[in-house]
């Protein structure tokens, strides 16, 4: 199916996504508003992805995916999987018939912004499609401990002070997301039964190298501390910790996130400068060397 497309501007790209063609016009109905939506209409994932793609390519991204749960071939889910694939992912909500309490909580914790239940009202719709549109300018942030309960609740105290959290309880875990998604800020234990903490950070800094990572232990030692500097760790925090101070803390990497990144790109950008100077002057000394011997 074609865009509904209307005037260009500042309106929201919005997708929706089923295979049900009378639920397909249901849903594009409730989000029909030509001055704040602009819509997209596929009958399954794979034209979903297409869209997508297209979009993309023209620097016109989709802001909102609206996808229904179950279908055909590429569900809704592995819809959701595939856009991690995009620098700019579009925020995702899944619509289900059947959505339950464990459908709901897998959704929300691979960092799907909504599951609502069909039928779907219109203002229920509407919020969501805001509220995902604002998810989007939040930080990610990812969360490694193994100790189950202190990363839910540490997790559960960020998403209160209105942080993007997930987190995981493992090193292979918190890998496999990172190559996944892309999140903006780490707290990573450094004490981790399967992937050393620092592993995992030399890992993600070679993912991501601009992603901000904070180092978590009891006490560090003054090797690991070592360690932590050559990785480019931007701090440490020591456990146990409040919760009023993560969130403190918390808030401050954010404020700094950008300024750091473009630190970040600097130094690279600097270190790629150096080494073509130097293949240069490399090449002139052999030049020099050859000329003298001839």
């Amino acid at each position: 199916m074609n865009t509904e497309d209307k005037t260009p501007g500042s309106r929201r790209r919005v997708l929706i996504v089923d295979d049900n063609k009378r639920h397909l016009k249901g849903i594009s109905g409730l989000v029909d508003d030509g001055d704040k939506y602009q819509v997209f209409l596929a009958e399954s994932g794979q034209e979903a992805i297409e869209i997508i793609k297209t979009q993309h390519m023209a620097q016109n991204a989709i802001d909102v995916v609206i996808s229904d749960s179950h279908m055909p071939v590429v569900n809704g889910f592995q819809l959701f999987q595939k856009l991690a694939l995009y620098d700019h992912k579009p925020s995702f909500i899944l619509t289900s018939a059947f959505a339950t309490d464990a459908s709901v909580r897998k959704a929300k914790a691979e960092g799907i912004a909504a599951v609502v239940e069909k039928p779907v009202r219109k203002e229920d719709l509407e919020r969501l499609i805001d509220q995902a549109i604002e998810a989007q300018h939040q930080k990610k942030i990812l969360l490694v401990d193994d100790h189950a309960l202190l990363a839910k609740t540490y997790a559960e105290a960020l998403r209160q002070a209105g942080h993007f959290v997930f987190y995981a309880v493992s090193g292979e875990k918190a890998l496999q997301m990172a190559r996944k998604f892309y999140y903006d800020l780490y707290f990573i234990d450094l004490n981790l039964p399967d992937l050393s903490g620092i592993e995992l950070m030399r890992n993600i800094k070679q993912l991501r190298p601009d992603a901000m990572v904070i180092s978590l232990s009891g006490e560090a030692s003054v090797r690991e501390r070592e360690q932590l500097k050559i990785l480019g760790v931007y701090d440490h925090l020591e456990k146990p910790m409040s919760q009023r101070r993560l969130r403190h803390m918390t808030d401050i990497y954010v404020q700094k996130l950008a300024s750091y990144r473009r630190g970040v790109h600097e130094a690279i950008a600097r270190k790629e400068r150096k080494t073509i100077w130097q293949v240069l002057r490399e090449a002139v000394d052999e030049i020099i060397r050859i000329l003298k011997t001839t």
